[in-house]
């Protein structure tokens, strides 16, 4: 008798741990898609457009935003608003070029813009080895922001990852 309580006590405890286990979610990349959908009514890719006025809010005190584009030939956006600091640094790393038709390749413009799309600041940026990184200072931590990536619309095609805190 003292067996079978034993099994199933153990038994019991397996079944409760396994239902009963946290969730542990991993950190998410934000995939910025610079390119038009097919059919516009049905998808729209992160990163093809400005985020418009009902787009969540990434507040960069909590966590940084991480994103990643795979490939770009003009501009791609930040598909939420950014807030929560009143310093915002963007990282820019394993930046690749695709396709190489020629001209600059090596080039970037960063730019803040507002919640009514004004643009607050920009930079441009000269990437070498790979990385890049804009700081913007002077903030309202409550502001919404979001990024604009502009690269030399020269044909080349780029793809590159990073994060913003």
């Amino acid at each position: 008798m003292k067996k079978i309580s034993s099994i199933l006590f153990l038994t019991v405890l397996l079944f409760s741990s396994l239902i009963f286990s946290p969730q542990v979610e991993a950190s998410s990349v934000n995939q910025l898609v610079p390119t038009a959908p097919i059919d516009s009514e049905e998808y729209v890719p992160y990163g093809a457009k400005p985020p418009g006025s009902s787009a969540s809010t990434h507040n960069i005190s909590i966590s940084r935003y991480n994103y990643q584009v795979a490939r770009v030939g003009a501009q791609v956006y930040t598909d939420k608003f950014i807030n929560g600091k009143t310093r915002m640094s963007i990282y820019v790393n394993n930046w690749k070029v695709l396709d190489d038709l020629g001209g600059s390749n090596n080039e970037m413009t960063i730019v803040l813009n507002n919640s009514s799309h004004k643009t607050i600041a920009s930079y441009t940026v000269t990437i070498k080895n790979g990385s890049a990184s804009a700081h913007f200072v002077g903030l309202n931590a409550s502001t919404k922001y979001y990024i604009t990536f502009v690269v030399p619309t020269n044909g080349n095609k780029y793809s590159f990852n990073g994060y913003i805190n």
